[in-house]
């Protein structure tokens, strides 16, 4: 059973609270910068692009994508996730890989692993719903003379002027084992195996060089509040029964403790099936210990495509 314990804040201000929560789910606020949409075409055709990305640490929300995003740049800071999608940039810009290079003696944390295919799955999947051809576009570029980690996005979509009609590009940032002890925030943390996920996307009309849409969540995926407030899970007695939560309210902390024997492979699904379908809390409260998940919320992608 994978566990995780966490002090419960009796009375923490709103904006102490947001600060809070991306530490108990394993990633930092940072800033971030709103663009405005523009219209698109009837053509339907979609190269989709996922990268794994890494930081100092998990800096939440994450950057935004746009023209000017590089994927040469090798050195990690706030407001530059760098491409880590294969071994050579992986060792070459995480030295410190599984760790976050970031890791400090109260705060460390680790990437989970690389979930490209599984994410692009879904992705594709849900521009086919929405009648999009969807084209891979990694297969698309392994004829290009150079590479497209080497490339800006602007790059990228100048290549691909006479192929697609849209590009949709996906990046994300991992995380797994991680343990918290913060003076400040007042927060004990423990948790293992596929925890939680920062991400951010946009989609590109390619001809006009412009964005469609973006979005990159204040808090992003978090295994928690997606299992105890799923309503397909905490409603169904089978799955349900899967999920343990001790409430330890005598306790000088007031700690919870949660376990559940859900596989990495079933909370990956459940993530790409967030990203689809988005995640609102619902109104009832399944666990009376637990009240975080009203600050969590995600929009759809589906929602999104024209």
């Amino acid at each position: 059973m994978r566990a995780l314990k966490i002090p419960k804040s009796i009375s923490v201000p709103l904006i102490l609270f947001c600060l809070l929560i991306p530490y108990l789910f394993g990633f930092t606020i940072s800033g971030s910068t709103k663009k405005g949409l523009v219209g698109v075409g009837q053509s339907k055709k979609v190269a989709v692009l996922v990268v794994r990305v890494g930081n100092l640490q998990a800096f939440s929300p994450m950057t935004q994508i746009s023209l000017k995003t590089d994927y040469s740049v090798r050195t990690p800071k706030l407001g530059t996730d760098v491409f880590i999608d294969n071994e050579e940039r992986l060792a070459e810009s995480v030295p410190t890989y599984p760790k976050y290079t970031g890791c400090t003696q109260g705060y460390m944390i680790e990437y989970f692993k690389n979930i490209t295919a599984e994410v692009f799955e879904g992705i594709k999947m849900c521009f086919e719903q929405k009648f999009y051809e969807v084209v891979d576009f990694k297969q698309l570029s392994n004829s290009w003379d150079k590479p497209y980690s080497e490339m800006t996005v602007k790059e990228i979509i100048t290549s691909l002027s006479d192929k697609v009609d849209f590009l949709f590009v996906f990046h994300y940032m991992d995380l797994g084992n991680s343990s918290i002890n913060s003076k400040i925030y007042k927060v004990k943390a423990k948790n293992s195996g596929f925890t939680s996920t920062v991400f951010a996307y946009t989609l590109f009309d390619v001809v006009k060089q412009k964005k469609v849409f973006s979005y990159s969540p204040m808090i992003g995926f978090a295994v928690t509040p997606s299992i105890i407030y799923n309503p397909e899970i905490m409603d169904n007695p089978d799955l349900r029964k899967r999920i343990v939560i001790n409430c330890d309210n005598d306790s000088f902390d007031k700690t919870y403790k949660l376990s559940h024997d859900f596989t990495d492979s079933e909370l990956i699904k459940i993530f790409t099936d967030i990203i689809i379908h988005g995640f609102q809390c619902p109104a009832k409260r399944f666990i009376e210990c637990y009240d975080d998940c009203k600050y969590y919320d995600l929009k759809s992608l589906i929602s999104q495509i024209p």
